[in-house]
């Protein structure tokens, strides 16, 4: 009997914080990974490069020096490892990075999918809670005053979501509440309302050897701290984002949206031409300056 129990039971309702919390650190557990995985990548490298120029630098003393034996110093594989060692090393350095993109491309889609789940999740549950035809009621008969929202898009981009603790996700369904359109009522319906997950990606620390990098392989274009330092190229007509540029060349750059066509001065450019010009006369004050003229 209680198998047939279990059988015809209803399934009770899905608990959707759960469903969207584990794809949540599902996605989080990916970006982790997927860091890890680029900061390896800079590590291995430049160990490696460094390592064999340092063996090669010594193979190249000892046999100017003639200190090898000399069947060795004379051999064609002794005077080969001269002359081809650093292209050697280049093209392992070259194959090393090659495996690093495919295994950094291989978590990379996978992450995709993981944010492509989330996101059909995310509109399922809208769609099975009401979420909209409940957003249309409230908007068409909510005479409360809206709160103000800043459109303006902020230049510096920067990396808050470290500092933040991840909050939970709350869920409420929208339950049988009476509608009044009177502005006086107390009560609202209550929507489905997704608070944002903060998804924040433990950033290592760098060490001598990840500076050193820096300085011989060049700043890594996907690391969050370079992403941090730079600014956001936002058209003032259309407000479309068009990439980012780094700090000093911020104030002297100036270029046209490929979307809406708008040419978008410099900052410089727009801080001289607000200087030159002129602040209009004070009328109030020529017209007092008149009177006691004429009186």
């Amino acid at each position: 009997m209680s198998f047939f129990s279990r059988l015809f039971k209803r399934s009770g309702p899905e608990d959707y914080e759960q469903i969207l919390s584990t794809l949540a650190a599902d996605v989080q557990t990916r970006q982790t990974r997927l860091a890890e995985i680029r900061l390896r990548e800079r590590r291995t490298t430049l160990h490696f490069t460094l390592g064999t120029i340092l063996i090669w630098f010594a193979y190249v003393g000892l046999w100017y020096t003639r200190t090898l034996p000399q069947t060795w110093r004379e051999s064609g594989l002794g005077k080969a490892a001269v002359l081809v060692g650093p292209i050697l090393i280049l093209f392992a350095r070259r194959m090393m990075q090659i495996w690093y993109s495919w295994k950094g491309g291989r978590e990379e889609r996978t992450l995709m999918a993981v944010l492509k789940k989330q996101r059909t999740k995310i509109e399922e549950i809208k769609q099975k809670t009401n979420y909209y035809s409940t957003r249309n009621l409230i908007e068409k008969y909510d005479e409360s005053p809206p709160s103000s929202t800043p459109n303006a898009t902020p230049l510096r981009r920067r990396n808050v979501a470290a500092s933040v603790p991840p909050t939970p996700l709350t869920l409420q369904t929208p339950s049988s509440q009476q509608y009044s359109a009177t502005p006086n009522r107390q009560t609202e319906p209550s929507v489905l309302q997704l608070s944002p997950i903060p998804q924040p990606i433990q950033a290592t620390r760098k060490q001598w050897y990840d500076k050193l990098a820096d300085a011989i392989l060049g700043d890594d274009e996907s690391s969050e701290s370079v992403a941090a330092s730079r600014y956001a190229l936002i058209c003032q007509k259309c407000f479309a984002h068009n990439g980012l540029v780094k700090e000093s060349q911020w104030e002297d750059t100036q270029y046209i949206c490929p979307k809406c066509g708008f040419f978008n001065p410099s900052a410089r450019s727009k801080k001289q031409s607000t200087s030159r010009t002129p602040s209009p006369p004070d009328t109030h004050f020529n017209g007092y300056l008149t009177d006691l003229v004429f009186d």
